[in-house]
């Protein structure tokens, strides 16, 4: 009896030594950052000169919309023509154009942290390091290209750029160098930018078609680019051709891959595995890289387009009404819709590691 009373202790301690450890090595519950920590972002730019510009979420899992969050959160409205938004480690940043400023929020709760004022007609941003970010500006006159180099802990202006082009836009960091387009603002301009981010200078302009819009990088370390053509709606004939550009960027050599019509040239170029997507006369349309063709998606006219993983997403022109966005198949078949804010011009993706 006695023998088998400490068999049965020791089994027990066994047992509850086995249980300590289990317990021990169960992992934590994981707690949500934020409402926003994952999902899809839609600029919605509103109406010029109203304070109308919001950010919606679209919550992927759930299939559900949330609309004006940044004043759900914050108890007022962005401001005057949102124009873009980027996610940078632990905040977003939001152009609001028209205001001449950006908001800095939390990324996954949108709480405001500060603001950086003082700036004239800003585009986006570009983080260019933990510490500091580019600025595109088309001046106040819409014509005065310049970069401005931001202190993201500070959210200060630290520097000016001046390009000397016209409607810096959209930016591309590859190898310590940013590659800036340039729109032409409310004018003409046929140039890329290429600033090294150590000394924040201009160490080339690249000469491409007439308003480059975006660029994108594919996975050959080669730069695509989006040129719309200059369009004069006076006279039509003094329009230019639009163009898809590649560019390597370690030489800056241009290769012209189509011309367009005269003032219909691809914009809002985006690129999704081995296949580029952008708008063209009036149509979603996307180019097989490695075929080398061009396929028309969806015959329809979308103000901001952004494509994740095998979703497109297009927001269609609404004027002042809430814009729709429907959602498509990388082959151009419609999955869903939903409604947004006014004038939504693009989308930002954010995604948990």
């Amino acid at each position: 009896m006695q023998f088998n009373t400490i068999k049965q202790l020791l089994k027990l301690t066994v047992f509850l030594k086995l249980l300590f450890i289990f317990s021990a090595c169960k992992p934590e519950p994981i707690v949500p950052k934020g409402d926003y920590e994952t999902g899809v972002f839609i600029v919605n730019e509103g109406v010029f000169s109203n304070t109308s510009g919001s950010i919606s979420y679209y919550n992927t899992s759930e299939k559900t919309v949330q609309n004006k969050i940044f004043n759900a959160v914050n108890s007022r409205d962005l401001g005057d023509v949102v124009q873009s938004m980027t996610f940078d480690q632990d905040r977003a940043y939001i152009v609001v154009n028209n205001a001449n400023k950006i908001e800095a929020v939390d990324a996954n709760t949108f709480e405001e942290k500060g603001q950086i004022l003082g700036l004239e007609l800003p585009r986006y941003v570009l983080p260019i390091s933990d510490k500091q970010a580019y600025i595109s500006e088309w001046g106040s006159d819409g014509k005065t290209g310049r970069i401005r180099v931001i202190d993201l802990e500070e959210l200060k202006v630290v520097k000016t750029i001046n390009t000397n082009k016209q409607g810096p836009e959209r930016m591309l960091l590859w190898n310590n160098k940013v590659f800036v387009v340039n729109v032409g603002g409310f004018g003409r301009d046929n140039s890329i930018s290429v600033i090294d981010i150590s000394t924040h200078t201009v160490v080339e302009t690249i000469t491409v078609g007439d308003n480059p819009n975006s660029l994108v990088l594919d996975a050959n370390n080669q730069l695509w680019v989006a040129c719309g053509g200059y369009v004069d709606y006076a006279d039509a004939n003094n329009s230019t051709v639009g163009q898809l550009l590649k560019i390597d960027p370690s030489t800056y050599a241009v290769t012209t891959v189509w011309n367009s019509e005269k003032g219909k040239g691809p914009k809002n170029l985006h690129l999704n595995d081995n296949k580029l997507f952008y708008n063209k006369d009036g149509a979603l349309w996307s180019y097989d890289i490695a075929a080398q063709s061009e396929t028309l998606l969806v015959n329809e006219r979308f103000y901001g387009i952004g494509v994740r993983e095998d979703v497109l997403y297009g927001a269609s022109y609404s004027g002042v009404n809430n814009a729709w966005v429907k959602r498509y198949s990388l082959a151009g078949s419609l999955i869903d819709s939903f409604q947004v804010g006014q004038f939504a011009n693009g989308f930002v993706f954010k995604v948990t590691d």
